[in-house]
């Protein structure tokens, strides 16, 4: 599929692809049919670690504004007040 090609090529995801771009996706891309299927698999690895780290950072977001929350509702006895 020519979009998948596309995607696998353009690494730096700018939605051109240069020369060195074009020329690094060949050569990964040479050999049998499944050479194209290793490429893609590749691809989508990378763009789910990057969405994994996207969401890890949000998670520790949330996690910090939680504890903050946790904190400032603590008294000095160490009980929760209920909202």
């Amino acid at each position: 599929d020519v979009s998948t090609l596309f995607m696998i090529i353009d690494t730096d995801r700018s939605g051109w692809i240069d020369l060195d771009e074009f020329v690094s996706g060949c050569m990964q891309l040479h050999g049998p049919a499944k050479s194209l299927q290793l490429a893609q698999m590749s691809h989508e690895n990378k763009v789910t670690r990057q969405v994994i780290r996207s969401l890890t950072k949000s998670v520790a977001s949330i996690h910090k504004e939680l504890s903050a929350l946790r904190y400032s509702m603590e008294d000095g006895s160490g009980t929760n007040h209920v909202v």
